[in-house]
């Protein structure tokens, strides 16, 4: 048991520029598959993604460059180009939820004028059939009413 604590003291531990630098990379990647998952789902409903899709491909060549600068031991450079692909990624997902917003309020908007606008139209004509019947029955009522038999003598 002493032999592998000591083994494992042994091992060298990260740097602290690479524990930032994988931290980041963890980091840059959720964002990219959030960002990537919200591109879908404005792609599913109709909206033009090509802009969106752009920024996601300059975010993974800026993941896939910073990882060729830390193999190649340059911390720096990779964690700067990390910084660069996570803002651009920040600035997709603002401006995706702002569109993912608008969609769904100018849907909203299409799903009352294509449904409460009707419903609210058959109400108001039954409304007025049904007053034009009764004005209309009491106007026929009145009139037949006023109405006077004739009597007809009949001569034997």
């Amino acid at each position: 048991m002493l032999i592998f604590i000591s083994i494992t003291s042994l091992k060298p531990q990260p740097s602290n520029s690479q524990t930032q630098y994988n931290e980041l990379r963890a980091n840059v990647e959720v964002k990219l598959l959030i960002d990537y998952n919200l591109v879908l789902t404005l792609n599913k409903n109709g909206v033009d993604v090509s802009y969106y899709a752009n920024i996601l491909n300059l975010s993974l060549d800026l993941l896939e460059k910073a990882g060729t600068y830390n193999n190649a031991g340059d911390d720096k450079n990779a964690i700067s180009t990390l910084q660069l692909a996570a803002s651009s990624l920040n600035n997709i997902n603002n401006e995706a939820q702002n569109a993912l917003t608008q969609y769904y309020s100018k849907g909203y908007l299409t799903y009352i004028s294509n449904s409460i606008v009707p419903i609210v139209t058959t109400i108001i004509i039954v409304i007025l059939t049904t007053l034009f019947w009764i004005i209309y029955k009491q106007y026929y009522l009145t009139k037949l009413m006023k109405m006077k038999p004739e009597v007809i003598k009949h001569e034997i």
